[in-house]
């Protein structure tokens, strides 16, 4: 087993986060002697850790699904293997606007639960949010077994669309015009990237085995609400 770290970067890491991943493959190496990599993509220059082993390697990243693609080239990589633990992020975490005192106390409890559940009760670790009347996961970072997470619908759009109710796909659009932060800058082709990526936020769920269970990073997750705090 491996823990595999997959960077589905688009700007470099901030230095909050290079730290904090510093100390997990610190300890993971160091203490419990698991192999690390760390997948990025093949226009990324990852910095060094002194005196620490680990693997680097790269995946072609077109982008064409902003996040959900790179998700999908990592979770493709041939070093994967189905009883490998990965943690995958996108820019959210990697610029350190997410990634406080909270997330990384939620990290090592994760990876105490998946380094013992020895009949693999737990299947994915992620944000998960909710509007009242339905809950999503919410992929700015995300941590499992690859074999549980290449289960799930990273790219194909079409096939998510059509779960997706009509009343929800209009709130989204509606979202996309007013709510969304790059709404007044966008371009007509960004946009409806970013529409496709909410269509299989919104679906990513239905592929997920529900004889599993989900440690819900949630907004009622006292460790959300610590993340929060930004300390």
């Amino acid at each position: 087993m491996k823990f595999v770290i997959g960077l589905a970067l688009n700007e470099p890491l901030n230095d909050v986060c290079i730290n904090k991943l510093k100390n997990i493959i610190r300890i993971l190496t160091c203490y419990f002697k698991i192999e690390v990599i760390i997948i990025a993509p093949n226009n990324f220059s990852f910095v060094t850790i002194p005196n620490i082993q680990y693997q680097f390697v790269t995946y072609a990243d077109d982008g064409c699904l902003f996040d959900f693609s790179r998700y999908h080239r990592i979770l493709c990589s041939s070093v994967l293997k189905n009883d490998d633990i990965l943690f995958a992020f996108n820019d959210t975490l990697g610029n350190g606007r997410k990634f406080h005192s909270g997330l990384y106390l939620y990290l090592y409890i994760v990876l105490f639960l998946l380094l013992n559940d020895k009949k693999k009760k737990f299947e994915v670790f992620a944000p998960l949010d909710s509007d009242g009347r339905e809950s999503w996961m919410c992929p700015y970072f995300f941590i499992g077994r690859v074999g549980s997470l290449r289960s799930l619908n990273f790219i194909d759009w079409i096939s998510a669309y059509k779960l997706v109710c009509k009343s929800v796909r209009r709130d989204l659009i509606m979202w996309l015009n007013t709510g969304w932060r790059h709404a007044r800058i966008a371009s007509k082709e960004q946009r409806n990237i970013k529409f496709k990526t909410l269509i299989l936020e919104r679906a990513i769920l239905s592929s997920f085995r529900r004889n599993k269970l989900i440690f819900m990073f949630s907004r009622s997750n006292l460790f959300r609400i610590l993340n929060s705090i930004a300390i």
